[in-house]
């Protein structure tokens, strides 16, 4: 159950108010999705891709602490955090749909359930998206945490929240020597925010969410991003990514103790893979 009450009923001011002039739109009539992730799973590409769409708009991390902590919210009481993120999504203009990018540690950071979103965003369509190889999700974190570089743009759109990458080429192939144990810690903390949120995920309704994985969009985007957006409610259409894919290399060309390390992760049988639809909650 929720451990909140927050009044954003139809008759509520605020889901009154009009927009932008050009339609005179409701809050309350506005549609949402969120992308549901963990860091490193392609959610900026994903994210950008989305945010091409001429009706619908998109907000980077409202429940990241960076955006809690400077409005005094993190550790508030729930119904203060639910209320800047019913802000921050909801916005007054004339697109169709908002949507929010969230981390399942955003949820454990600030102690919200993903129950504590649905009701505020009300029924809101989630994308789950996960890279099932989450050693290449912790490389790409180890080098983007290196160089500083978190994402590289081909160009930047006018409607997308300001990119925290430069537009260039993509840089060179940075080489990081891994340890074993400190790739455990990082999977299993993954593995622990993803349970909470999944056992949500697991009882919503069917029509309201779908899985799309790294891959489908890298390996398979020209089928997976129509479908995608025929989920969200519109017409099927693709867009191409915006982000250069920073680091294309093998991991046996971006880890210097490729060998030593796998033999490692055998030893001590840890996967180098995570099944997010298959974890157990």
């Amino acid at each position: 159950m929720p451990r909140w009450t927050i009044q954003l009923d139809d008759d509520h001011p605020l889901m009154r108010l009009t927009g932008c002039g050009k339609c005179g739109c409701k809050v309350g009539e506005k549609k949402h999705y969120i992308m549901l992730t963990i860091p490193r799973s392609g959610s900026t590409m994903l994210h950008n891709i989305i945010c091409q769409h001429p009706n619908i708009s998109c907000i980077d991390e409202p429940l990241h602490k960076k955006e809690l902590k400077p409005r005094g919210l993190f550790g508030d009481p729930i119904d203060s955090i639910m209320q800047h993120l019913h802000k921050s999504v909801n916005k007054l203009d004339c697109y169709q749909m908002h949507g929010a990018k969230i981390f399942t540690e955003h949820l454990s950071d600030a102690n919200i359930s993903l129950y504590d979103v649905i009701k505020t965003l009300k029924q809101p369509k989630i994308v789950l998206l996960y890279r099932r190889n989450i050693l290449d999700s912790f490389v790409s974190l180890k080098s983007s945490q290196h160089s500083r570089i978190w994402n590289t743009f081909k160009s930047e759109s006018p409607k997308t929240v300001p990119f925290n990458g430069p537009k260039m080429k993509p840089p060179p192939t940075q080489n990081i020597s891994l340890s074993y144990k400190e790739f455990e810690h990082w999977r299993n903390l993954m593995k622990v925010t993803w349970k909470k949120p999944l056992k949500v995920f697991h009882n919503y309704t069917n029509h309201l969410k779908t899985v799309v994985t790294y891959t489908d969009i890298t390996e398979n985007g020209h089928e997976t991003i129509p479908k995608l957006f025929k989920f969200l409610g519109f017409e099927s259409e693709y867009f191409e990514p915006l982000t250069f894919k920073q680091n294309p290399h093998s991991l046996e060309q971006k880890i210097p103790n490729y060998s030593e390390f796998m033999t490692q992760l055998k030893e001590n049988n840890i996967s180098m893979y995570l099944d997010v639809e298959n974890i157990n909650v």
